[in-house]
């Protein structure tokens, strides 16, 4: 049986995975202890992530202290995004309508001129099961400093390349206008980090949970198994 848990993207993101540029995504690593260290738990089976040790000290901790990450290797995330319901003028049904554009309808394709929105845009912490178009396979599940990214991971975070004014250079997404061309895929990441998390959180160089997957179809257990998933922030 399949574990199915939520978990949140932004639209930037999402379009990142539909184009297949997404295969990565990390989560900070919130410590329960008052110390700020931890130790990483064994999954349910008994078998312990991709990291051998951190930097915590034993003495400290006990086993209430252990942090799980939220998704295991083979568990499936499906993803949570701004949508609203919309229907289609003069006909009798409704369908999701996503941030970035998209629809994910339940009848044939219709002229979006045509589309109604009744429903103000919501936030992907609110969309249910029904609505959800992506799903994801965790691949592998690691354990390292944020910092710690290599240029291929960044890529692998779905950074875009900048393509205005002949710029070869990756998009600064806090200052999305700007086009450089030696604005690497790090440097990219570092700023979409930021964007999303604050001012000065890629200095605060946190532990973080390295997640990878794969895009996959819709599961068909997916709607009757796991009713109550635990909610994964962005």
């Amino acid at each position: 049986m399949k574990n199915f848990k939520p978990i949140l993207f932004s639209s930037e993101m999402v379009n990142a995975i539909l184009e297949d540029r997404k295969t990565q995504t990390r989560r900070v690593i919130k410590s329960r202890h008052e110390s700020g260290l931890f130790q990483v738990a064994k999954n349910p089976e008994g078998k312990v992530t991709s990291i051998d040790s951190l930097d915590w000290d034993e003495s400290v901790l006990d086993q209430a202290n252990d942090i799980q990450p939220k998704f295991y290797k083979g568990d499936v995330m499906w993803v949570r995004e701004t949508f609203r319901k919309a229907h289609h003028y003069g006909f009798d049904y409704e369908f999701f309508q996503y941030k970035d554009g998209s629809t994910n309808t339940h009848c044939e394709i219709i002229d979006k001129d045509q589309i109604l929105h009744d429903d103000k845009w919501k936030p992907s912490i609110f969309m249910p099961k029904e609505a959800c178009r992506i799903f994801l396979e965790v691949t592998n599940v690691r354990v390292e400093r944020l910092q710690d990214l290599s240029e291929e991971d960044a890529i692998a975070e779905g950074v875009k390349k900048h393509s205005d004014y002949g710029s070869t250079g990756y998009k600064l997404y806090t200052d999305p206008e700007a086009a450089y061309t030696d604005i690497d895929a790090i440097w990219s990441f570092e700023s979409l980090w930021e964007s999303i998390n604050g001012k000065d959180s890629w200095n605060q160089n946190p532990w973080v949970w390295v997640y990878d997957f794969k895009r996959i179809a819709k599961p068909e257990s997916f709607l009757t198994e796991n009713p109550q998933p635990t909610i994964e922030n962005r």
